[in-house]
């Protein structure tokens, strides 16, 4: 018998085993055990990660967050010596050659006491409202 057809089975079964070894393994986020690290402003932390943890310790309670501040002028540093795995910029400070992402664009609305008579008029638009003296009033996105 040939060595060829002696080995036939054992390299088939070898490329099988490394076969299955390149699958990617099925996700189970109830089981899964680890931390990712985040960069994120303190505007990210309140508007998207905080309530993205708190729905992920509803599906995933062994999967950590771990919060860092966005550090632009060490970001890709970060990235490659595997400081952090995502970062929550906006466009305008993404530095170039990192993979991004839009998550959602916001809208801003001035609001303010319609009869406040420390905003003077009845109806202000923002500039008048910038110039006049001190009133309450939000910025609401």
């Amino acid at each position: 018998m040939p060595r060829a057809l002696e080995l036939a089975g054992a390299v088939k079964q070898v490329l099988g085993e490394i076969e299955a070894l390149l699958q990617p393994s099925n996700f189970e986020p109830e089981e899964a055990r680890f931390t990712v690290t985040l960069a994120a402003t303190d505007y990210a932390m309140k508007a998207t990660v905080v309530p993205f943890v708190l729905v992920l310790r509803q599906h995933a309670p062994g999967i950590r967050v771990a919060v860092r501040p966005v550090e632009n002028d060490r970001l890709a540093t970060q990235f490659e010596k595997g400081d952090i795995d995502l970062a929550l910029l906006t466009p305008d400070t993404t530095p170039e050659g990192l993979r991004s992402r839009r998550l959602f664009d916001e809208d801003y609305t001035l609001r303010h006491a319609l009869r406040s008579s420390r905003c003077g008029k009845r109806t202000a638009n923002a500039r008048s409202l910038l110039r006049s003296r001190p009133c309450d009033h939000v910025a609401h996105g």
